[in-house]
């Protein structure tokens, strides 16, 4: 099946729901019952341990089965057997309405050594899954003497919730968090990516949230996150938005952009660190790639006419709105890079076994009709990209990706790596739904290509 790289969300929840239908529990009781249920359940609370016998032992799936412990799995994960020892950063999101009268509290989140405080909100009391935003101030760094002792960033969060409450869409979830440390003074730090992956898992798992419906957005110092942050780490999200900032091509690879929605709003008379030239070079950087992969790159670059640094902020978040996710494209680009001393394991289906050295670039394709994987691996030096066979990686499948049962062919930089069956297997399922947190990443199956 060939779904485009961001659609609407009602088509798009459409179309997965014809891949995996909604499994009733008592039909998801099967698969994932008795020794396998009582295994997973202690994994998933523990995964220092080793796997369990129990799971690997359990007979390969059909696909049915696959389909039903992927239902009976989330379940189990949002079970509070599995997370009775855990600490939860977010508490139930607080109710405002559309002018936001409504008191906040904020909250306070450990990441590292660092307290991040927040406000979690809900825009609409419907009790359906709901998007959410992610949504970062502007601000900056400051020799001040504390973590938040600057008031400039304090007064920027508070301008980022009002516009939460107010102008940005309804019926939606916001965490606006303050930064952790105004001495450092930037979004995309280590310890900040620990707390955006741990707020998402959280929202998803406890919360309601669309997992297929999540975004990043900042303004400002913010936008610049939502530049970095939206490319690196390009799976979570279904759209990224930057309002007022700007980066260079290499510390936000476009390619990487290739699978969410992105959207850019600068003053034409933002010049200052280059920001209106930075989102001027990131859109021909971009409207070159979409010319070569049409299927790809959803995006917006917008010139506010006459503005400078002070822009409209409105647009920019109801026009990520309008994108969903989809967590299995049939095309991954991903540009692996450093950010802040960290690099990314998994993008999409991909994933590495160690982290690389320098800069490595996959561009991974799936073509049904074959039932065909290629994936293409190079290392960039300097201008020119160098084949690399010595890299491991793994391919993570399910069946709205291949045919499991007919044989699947891997394709490393055009040589065949695998060719034969994949079975869906339990352990497989567990691991998966452990490492990323998210039910769509739930693989049943795996391919593992050892590098030469």
């Amino acid at each position: 099946m060939k779904i485009p790289v961001a659609l609407p969300f009602r088509l798009l929840s459409s179309i997965l729901f014809l891949v995996f239908p909604l499994i009733s529990p008592s039909a998801a009781s099967g698969v994932v019952d008795g020794d396998a249920k009582k295994a997973a359940e202690s994994w998933l609370s523990d995964t220092s341990l080793p796997v369990p016998e129990a799971l690997e032992s359990v007979e390969p799936l059909t696909r049915q089965q696959a389909e039903t412990a992927t239902q009976a799995l989330w379940k189990l994960y949002q079970s509070e057997s599995v997370g009775s020892n855990e600490s939860k950063a977010l508490p139930r999101p607080t109710v405002v309405g559309r002018a936001g009268e409504v008191e906040l509290e904020p909250g306070e989140l450990k990441t590292g050594e660092k307290t991040m405080p927040f406000h979690f909100l809900q825009r609409g009391e419907s009790d359906k899954q709901k998007p959410m935003f992610i949504a970062l101030h502007g601000g900056g760094g400051a020799p001040v003497g504390g973590p938040h002792a600057w008031p400039v960033n304090t007064r920027e969060w508070q301008t980022q919730t009002r516009f939460a409450t107010t102008i940005y869409p309804d019926d939606a979830v916001y965490f606006v968090p303050r930064m952790a440390d105004d001495r450092d003074g930037r979004w995309y730090y280590g310890y900040c990516q620990d707390a955006y992956d741990r707020v998402v898992r959280e929202a998803i798992r406890y919360h309601n949230v669309d997992p297929n419906r999540v975004y990043l957005i900042g303004i400002s110092e913010g936008a610049y996150t939502a530049y970095r942050l939206g490319a690196f780490m390009a799976d979570r999200w279904a759209g990224a938005g930057s309002m007022a900032g700007g980066e260079p091509l290499n510390n936000a690879p476009p390619a990487n952009m290739r699978n969410l929605a992105f959207r850019a709003d600068i003053g034409e008379r933002d010049t200052m660190f280059d920001r209106l030239g930075l989102n001027q070079r990131y859109e021909e950087a971009l409207a070159k790639l979409k010319h070569d992969d049409p299927d790809g790159f959803e995006y917006m670059i917008e010139v506010h006419e006459g503005r400078g640094h002070g822009i409209e902020y409105r647009s920019c978040p109801q026009w990520v709105f309008n994108f969903t996710r989809n967590p299995w494209p049939e095309r991954v680009r991903w540009v692996n890079i450093d950010v802040h001393g960290r690099r990314r394991m998994q993008s999409y289906w991909l994933a590495l076994d160690a982290a690389p050295e320098g800069q490595l670039e996959l561009d991974a394709r799936i073509d049904r009709d074959t039932n065909t994987v290629s994936v293409d691996v190079a290392r960039r030096e300097g201008e020119n990209l160098i084949p690399d066979n010595t890299t491991s990686f793994r391919v993570y499948l399910n069946d709205a990706l291949v045919d499991l049962d007919r044989p699947v062919r891997v394709l490393r930089n055009g040589d065949e790596v695998a060719n034969g069956p994949v079975e869906r297997r339990l352990a497989t399922m567990v691991q998966t739904l452990a490492e990323r947190g998210d039910p769509n990443y739930c693989f049943p199956a795996v391919i593992e290509v050892a590098g030469q």
